[in-house]
């Protein structure tokens, strides 16, 4: 599929989003399946608590006297696409009343919603970012849960070219979570649960075609390597496509910097 292709196929998955989120429905619903879980760590952290809470509240663009939970755990992150985060040691961070704010550009607006950070207890790396998770995820439509395989298969294959990034951000998790906003139309909160990863990211479109000399094309992506924020909301909300049939998970890719939202993909 060409750049083209990828434009109108964002569009539509953008319309049919924004047309599920006004139409509210009975769905039913099942306990929530984050792919995010901890338990209390032990274990002699490199980076001080000091300054973990300092690092955690940068990424959140909140000052460290914010009030806040901050413990050292082991982090499990199964849809990590960079990172193998296993029982990784890491600082987990929970600050109350983080302010969202949607650019005046697209009608204004802001929400207060808690939010928890996490870091590598190594060298203050940031892991991923993410809301407090619903008590209860509409139901996917087999009934059966999405598994995590299936959606690092499904970022596979969408050829984003994820590295580890090399360098700190631009943008704070909470400018990210305004730009999907103005985006996607939802607020933060508005599904089951959001996280938001960080990575470098070559995406394989928009590209140009070059002709070998040996009779062979290939697409040259266009964009040079770029850090991007992967957006993954899950749980809801239900997003009805063709036949009956609907989402409840979305994975966006939105350009730090720049807050441009895109390529993306839905699941199950």
């Amino acid at each position: 599929m060409g750049w083209r292709g990828h434009r109108r196929l964002f569009v539509w998955i953008a319309v049919a989003l924004l047309a599920s989120v006004c139409c509210a429905e009975d769905v039913p619903t099942v306990e929530p399946a984050s792919p995010i879980s901890w338990t209390a760590s032990e274990a002699e952290p490199a980076v001080a608590e000091d300054a973990a809470l300092r690092a955690c509240a940068a990424f959140l663009g909140v000052e460290p006297t914010h009030k806040h939970d901050l413990q050292l755990v082991k982090l499990t992150d199964r849809e990590h696409p960079v990172f193998r985060v296993r029982e990784r040691s890491a600082w987990l961070a929970r600050f109350e009343r983080v302010e969202v704010v949607r650019p005046e550009s697209v009608g204004g607006g802001k929400i207060t919603v808690p939010l928890t950070v996490c870091i590598d207890a190594a060298d203050a790396s940031f892991l991923c970012a993410f809301t407090d998770s619903r008590p209860r995820w509409i139901r996917t439509m087999t009934g059966v849960a999405t598994s995590p395989e299936s959606v690092l298969a499904s970022i596979k294959r969408a050829e984003w070219g994820l590295k580890p990034v090399a360098g700190p951000p631009r943008y704070t998790v909470p400018d990210v979570l305004g730009r999907s906003w103005s985006s996607l139309g939802m607020a933060p909160g508005g599904g089951g649960q959001t996280v938001v990863r960080l990575a470098d990211c070559r995406t394989r479109f928009p590209a140009t075609p070059i002709h070998r000399v040996d009779g062979t094309v290939e697409d040259v992506p266009l964009r040079p390597v770029h850090r991007t924020w992967l957006l993954a909301v899950m749980g809801g909300p239900k997003m009805s496509l063709r036949r009956g049939a609907y989402a409840t998970r979305q994975y966006w890719l939105i350009a730090d910097g720049t807050g441009k939202c895109g390529p993306g993909f839905l699941k199950p």
